[in-house]
Parts: C-alpha cells; sequence; structure tokens
C-alpha cells in the first residue's frame, strides 16, 4: 500500500520536474529514495534498479554547468552518459562546491552509494558515471552513514567503468590487454595509494578505517576479478581476500553491521578452498540474524552459493553468478 502512494506521488510531482525548483526536486529524489528502500526489501523485484537510475538522472541534472569538469564534450545533460575513454584516472576540475544544501548531500550520499554497489554486485550493461564529480558537487561524505570513505566509492565506480570498457572494446575485437593491464593498475595504484596513507593510523579501535580498509580491499577483489575473471588463486585476489579476512577478524563487532555486508560477500565469493575454513571460524557462534541484519545474511548465502557453483566446476563462479542462482535481485546493504 506504502509502495503503490509513494509511485502514485511520484508520477505526480514527476510531470513537473522539468523547469521547477530545486525543492519540488528534492521531494522527487525523496520519494524515489523511500520507493527503492522499499522495494529492495523484496528479493524478486527489480524495480528499484530502474527508480534508482531515474533518481540518479535527476541527481546529475541538478548540478549547475559552471560545477561540470572543465571539458567542453562533457555537460550537464551527458554527464550521466559519460563512461571510461580515458587512460588516465584523474580528479576533475571543479570551480566550487557551493551549492549544494545539506538535503542535496544527503540524497546524493545514498543515491551514490546505491548506485556503486548496485552495478558492481549485477554488472548490468548500462553506461556508468563519474562519481568523483559527483562527490565532489554534492560535499558527499560516504564515511558517515555507510562506513566507507569517498576515495573507496569513487574506485569501486572506477572499476565499474572499467568493465563497462572492457565490454564494449571486447565487443568491438578491439580490446588491448596491454591498455587493459594500464588502467587496471592506474586504478590499484589509486585504491593502494589511499590505504597506505591511512595505514599508520589502523587500530583495533578505529571503526572507521578499518571498515575503510575491508571495502578497500574488496575493491581491489573487484577490480582484479574484472581484469582475470573470478578465479580465486589470482595473486592480487588472493593477497587481497587474505588482508581483508585479517581485518574482518579484528572487527567482531562490525561483523553484524550493514556497512560490511558487500566488502564480505566479495571477499567471500573469491575465497580459495584452503581459506574457507577461516571464514566460517570468523563467522563460528555468531548469529547474524538476531541482529536484524538481511543484508548481511544475504551476503553470506550468495557467498556459500558461489562456494558450491564453483565446487560443481560450474564458472564463472562470482557474487553475480550466485545471484542469479539464488533468484536474489536487492542491493547488499
Amino acid at each position: 500500500m506504502s509502495l503503490c502512494m509513494l509511485q502514485e506521488e511520484i508520477e505526480k510531482i514527476g510531470k513537473c520536474t522539468e523547469g521547477s525548483s530545486e525543492t519540488v526536486k528534492i521531494e522527487v529524489l525523496v520519494a524515489i529514495m523511500n520507493i527503492i528502500i522499499l522495494e529492495t526489501l523484496e528479493a524478486s523485484s527489480n524495480d528499484w534498479q530502474v527508480h534508482l537510475r531515474a533518481g540518479m538522472t535527476l541527481l546529475i541534472s541538478m548540478i549547475p554547468n559552471d560545477l561540470i569538469p572543465n571539458d567542453e564534450a562533457v555537460n550537464q545533460r551527458t554527464l550521466a552518459n559519460t563512461i571510461y575513454n580515458s587512460a588516465k584516472v584523474e580528479t576533475p576540475r571543479m570551480t566550487s562546491i557551493t551549492f549544494c544544501s545539506a538535503a542535496q548531500s544527503f540524497l546524493a550520499n545514498i543515491f551514490v552509494w546505491f548506485d556503486a554497489l548496485s552495478s558492481a554486485l549485477f554488472w548490468d550493461n548500462r553506461e556508468e558515471l563519474d562519481y568523483t564529480t559527483i562527490l565532489a558537487c554534492y560535499q558527499v561524505n560516504i564515511t558517515s552513514p555507510f562506513g566507507c570513505k569517498n576515495w573507496v566509492v569513487a574506485a569501486i565506480g572506477k572499476t565499474n567503468q572499467l568493465r563497462r570498457w572492457k565490454v564494449l572494446m571486447a565487443n568491438q575485437g578491439s580490446l588491448s590487454n596491454i591498455l587493459l593491464a594500464t588502467r587496471v593498475s592506474e586504478v590499484e595504484q589509486f585504491i593502494r595509494a589511499h590505504l597506505s596513507s591511512q595505514e599508520s593510523f589502523l587500530t583495533p579501535y578505529d571503526a572507521f578505517d578499518l571498515s575503510t580498509h575491508i571495502f578497500a580491499q574488496a575493491s581491489i577483489v573487484y577490480l582484479h576479478v574484472v581484469a582475470s575473471g573470478p578465479y580465486p588463486d589470482v595473486p592480487e585476489i588472493r593477497d587481497s581476500v587474505e588482508s581483508c579476512l585479517a581485518h574482518v577478524r579484528l572487527t567482531p563487532g562490525l561483523l553484524t553491521s550493514f556497512w560490511l555486508a558487500w566488502p564480505v560477500c566479495i571477499i567471500g565469493c573469491m575465497a580459495a578452498k584452503d581459506l574457507r575454513k577461516s571464514f566460517e571460524e570468523v563467522l563460528e557462534g555468531r548469529d547474524i540474524s538476531h541482529h536484524g541484519n538481511f543484508g548481511f545474511t544475504n551476503a553470506l548465502a550468495v557467498m556459500r552459493d558461489c562456494w558450491r557453483l564453483r565446487d560443481l566446476n560450474i564458472y564463472p563462479a562470482d557474487w553475480t553468478s550466485s545471484m542469479r542462482s539464488l533468484g536474489y535481485t536487492f542491493l547488499l546493504i
């Protein structure tokens, strides 16, 4: 009933968004956000993906033209369709970031997070967004609600863009392995440079840094799955799985947090057979269901199904194939 009412309101308000005030657009975004949250609770529904893309498009359309990166080929209307077409991984030049309100920043926080994880989970055939630009324009601080710093979300976005580029080049028969390796290296250097700057501050009591580190290692795993395929014994994948597992051991209190559903799923799915027992030991004795954390519970189900597929020699065995196998279409948050 609530979902139907929200959809009706969006249809009414949505008809007047073109040229309407920022307040009206914010109201539409709030309604879309509520619909997405309700829809993600329904395992068999994928309507939230349509609403998410609509929300992201509206969010980007609200960015003033003078805040778009200084590139004549990129403007307010085409930013949502920009894909990874440069070998360089750079932060766009911004002229000002004073336009946004607290409401816009909050909504951008939610939509960017949902969009990044959605693309990384489902590998859908869509054009990817430049999260670095959006994060800067809306002064988004991902750390506060999600336990993951902005640069990790930007890295996930860069990997999403890289994956899209790789698929396009492969379909055209023009994929260069040398260029692919270069771009993978650039994204990995981006992640590791940020990791090295915070490692000296890592302690068992610094929850945000530890959580960010776990997300970063999962991002490296995701990056190398895109580059090499879902093979747990690829050295870069195995090293990141082991590093992430070591840090998960430091955060027993965070295991039941919604923060870690996505990275634990990614890392767990790519755990080599000899590391599975370590994951089970970390989770042993923890009844996740008592914490009401459906995202984490579902992440573990995806992880174990991925192991099952790999044991049956069904490839590719990764989180996307496991979610299809289980009929899951929701976000792991």
